[in-house]
This record gives structure tokens, sequence and C-alpha cells, in this order.
């Protein structure tokens, strides 16, 4: 069994936080389009984007989270026309990962 604190933590990293701030998407009908970043967590986060691309979709995805710039690859999880997307984050490094449980925790 999982100690509280552990779990505690665990369910803290799931939590979404609301986070807006500009990223950039780069993808197969997405070139270099600045989009808006929302509800984030260490396993991804939503975009604001009036063109999305089709869920199963890989794309890089930059962003800026206070001093730290994060780049990493997505997934496209789902996507609804000329709202947004929802985003799984692939390839975050520890470094990235633990920048944004910072951020979650301290929101």
């Amino acid at each position: 069994m999982t100690p509280p604190a552990v779990a505690g933590t665990e369910r803290r990293k799931a939590a979404r936080v609301t986070y807006f701030a500009e990223a950039w998407l780069e993808g197969l009908d997405v070139s270099r389009t600045s989009v808006r970043l929302g509800d984030l967590s260490t396993e991804g986060a939503f975009v604001d984007a009036r063109t999305v691309l089709p869920p199963g979709t890989i794309a890089r995805l930059r962003f800026r989270l206070e001093e730290r710039e994060i780049g990493t690859m997505v997934e496209v999880r789902y996507a609804i026309p000329s709202i947004g997307m929802g985003l799984h984050f692939l390839d975050l490094t520890p470094a990235d990962r633990a920048a944004i449980q910072a951020y979650v925790a301290a929101c």
C-alpha cells in the first residue's frame, strides 16, 4: 500500500491548474502557430486553437513557464474544432517535469 504522503503527491502531479501562456505548435497543418496554453499538468495541457490537429497527431510544443522555456513532443488526445486540443506530453525532461510540478504545487 502506498503511504498517504506519496499518494497525495501523485494526485497533485495529476492536478491541473489554470495557466495561460503563449505557446508555439509545430505539426502537420499548423506550422509555428502561436496558441494559448491552459489547464497545465505534468501530463499535458489544453491549447486554445482555431485550427486543430486530428487525434493521434504527434507535434512539437514550446512554451515558457516563468523563466524556463519548455519544449516537448506532444500527442493530440482529443480535438474540438475551432476551440482547441487536449495534448499529452511525450518526452518531458526530468527538469521540465520538476518545473511543472513545482508550478502546479504552488498554485
